[in-house]
């Protein structure tokens, strides 16, 4: 949702939220596919520190991180840990 009509209902987006960090990885397509899976069901998620992994090449020094809403954590740590049984 565009954040000026998320304003308009009285809505926060998810980087106007106090944020924890779900995973750090280097890994671009485990980040894509959590992100999906956590959307499915209805968990927003963010990835952070992407242009800053951009910028320093393609040494995978820096890590991404998946960061979901705090009060979203719990379910959000579950649904990660069965996707990463899953596709193990």
């Amino acid at each position: 949702m565009a954040p000026d009509r998320s304003r308009k209902l009285g809505r926060k987006s998810v980087l106007e939220k106090r944020v924890v960090e779900l995973i750090r990885t280097n890994d671009i397509v485990l980040l894509s596919a959590l992100q999906a899976e956590l959307a499915v069901h209805g968990v927003e998620a963010v990835v952070l520190d992407t242009h800053t992994s951009i910028m320093e090449g393609s040494l995978g020094v820096l890590p991404r991180r998946l960061m979901v809403v705090d009060t979203d954590a719990f379910l959000a740590r579950r649904i990660v840990a069965a996707f990463q049984e899953d596709h193990a």
